[in-house]
């Protein structure tokens, strides 16, 4: 499969992949969790944590990003991968 083809699934299937996080939190947990389009992808309003869901190929860039535009704010990663 060509690069360019995978790289617009990846864009098309990354808010999927968020979405459906989002669907099942909310149905287990009710409103514990805060879904953001921008920023951190979810606050875990219990806790007070902030969790940013990414490719295992985006984690470093996430990770530095936050880290220079939060400091201090303790984020909490969770990767994936794509299976084609």
């Amino acid at each position: 499969m060509p690069l360019q083809r995978i790289q617009r699934l990846q864009r098309c299937n990354w808010g999927k992949v968020h979405n459906a996080i989002n669907k099942i939190l909310q149905k287990l947990y009710y409103e514990r969790f805060q879904y953001f389009r921008k920023g951190p992808d979810f606050l875990d309003t219990l806790t007070g944590e902030y969790i940013e869901v990414t490719t295992s190929k985006q984690l470093t860039e996430h990770m530095k990003r936050y880290a220079e535009k939060l400091p201090g704010v303790d984020i909490k990663y969770v990767d994936y991968e794509f299976r084609y």
